[in-house]
């Protein structure tokens, strides 16, 4: 009896801090779901602007959905700024069976569209773009 209460006990510290050795990167934060948002959101303004006040410019970034009209319209209503590239792999390196999506921080509510694509189950991750 002793010997399963210790057991249970050593389990639930154990789950209780599953988390603690997660870096800081990885940790949860607001407005950043953890793992599918892989840049730093914490640099971009309310304007879904960055950079220094002279020179303040939105973020590209990109990630892959299945090539379906059903994928394409919805993620077009979650995100205006969209742009569907079919054929491109991106840094990302979507496949055959993929589209790749281009989209910006500039707009409204930009952590919330963000937020909203995380959200979606065909979305692995969600890159800074850098156009070429």
């Amino acid at each position: 009896m002793m010997r399963l209460s210790s057991t249970l006990v050593l389990i639930g510290v154990f789950l209780s801090c599953s988390a603690c050795g997660m870096r800081e990167s990885e940790a949860p934060s607001a407005g950043q779901p953890p793992a599918k948002i892989t840049f730093d959101l914490t640099q971009i303004d309310d304007t879904g602007l960055t950079g220094p006040a002279d020179g303040r410019v939105a973020i590209s970034y990109e990630f892959c959905i299945p090539a379906t009209q059903a994928a394409q319209d919805e993620v077009r209503r979650l995100d205006t700024t969209v742009e569907f590239q079919p054929g491109a792999r991106g840094r990302i390196g979507c496949t055959k069976q993929q589209i790749l999506c281009i989209g910006s921080t500039q707009q409204q509510g930009w952590r919330a569209v963000l937020q909203k694509l995380a959200g979606l189950d065909y979305i692995a991750r969600i890159d800074r773009s850098y156009a070429e």
